[in-house]
């Protein structure tokens, strides 16, 4: 059994929401000449809103790799309602996993695509102007290759844990705070654990869960006005071939933007 919690007080979940923030932020923009005829904006994939997303920390172990996709979903004439995915990743390298103290370990790369290394030796991946939708995990595994550096060795993993499976958000948007409210999706598959968040508050439930009731009390506690639901599904799997524990997960988010009133 994994050593892990769900994580509400640290640098990591910061990180994952740093890179999904990020994709909010990118733009597209087009050249218009300077005549009478009407420029046309290509059609771009909007990714999601950006509240922070959760995740999770570790009880030992010296390391964890995250693969995460951020969906969105886009109503498309004749199909419906048709998940766009644009796929993130972060790693973190740690002696003590509670530290908040990050290590170096070299060249970070995940399916291809090196990471940045930040200022606090953490690594992000989101997607950018030259490549919108980011890293591309619909093959189902995830490969990850790590030069190593100082007391983090070298290391390539495959991780063959198939991404969990996170329909469309099915619950009202608009939110009555005075009475409960039921956060739902269409369907959740292939996870260990789905996170539940409404504004900022969070539940988790077991792998298999596709709703959670929020009590009015709870809402009371939140303004009136635009804010976002989520709900967030992952799976975890550690290796210790390399002669360090890893943790490798792979994290399916779904957010939406609802009205609380």
């Amino acid at each position: 059994m994994n050593n892990f919690k769900n994580l509400r007080n640290s640098n990591y979940p910061a990180l994952i929401a740093i890179a999904i923030l990020s994709l909010s932020m990118l733009t597209v923009s087009c050249n218009k000449d300077k005549d009478d005829t009407t420029p046309t904006t290509p059609t771009v994939p909007t990714p999601p809103p950006a509240p922070e997303s959760p995740s999770i920390e570790f009880t030992d172990g010296n390391g964890t790799l995250s693969a995460v996709i951020t969906r969105t979903f886009q109503k498309v004439p004749l199909f419906g309602f048709v998940p766009v995915d644009f796929g993130v990743a972060v790693a973190v390298f740690y002696d003590d996993p509670t530290s908040g103290v990050f290590l170096d370990a070299g060249t970070v790369m995940c399916e291809g695509f090196e990471l940045t290394k930040q200022t606090n030796n953490s690594y992000v991946y989101v997607p950018s102007k030259t490549n919108t939708v980011g890293i591309d995990y619909s093959i189902g595994t995830v490969s990850w290759d790590v030069t190593g550096a100082g007391t983090v060795p070298p290391n390539n993993f495959t991780n063959y844990n198939y991404f969990p499976e996170v329909g469309k958000i099915s619950s009202e948007t608009t939110i009555n705070k005075s009475k409960d409210y039921v956060l739902s999706s269409t369907s959740v598959s292939n996870s260990d654990s789905v996170i539940f968040m409404i504004g900022g508050i969070y539940h988790t439930a077991a792998g298999a869960t596709s709703s959670y009731t929020f009590t009015a009390s709870e809402l009371s506690k939140l303004n009136a006005g635009i804010n976002y639901v989520q709900v967030t599904a992952y799976n975890v799997y550690s290796d210790a071939s390399s002669g360090k524990t890893y943790y490798y997960v792979n994290e399916t988010v779904v957010t939406e933007q609802v009205t609380l009133q």
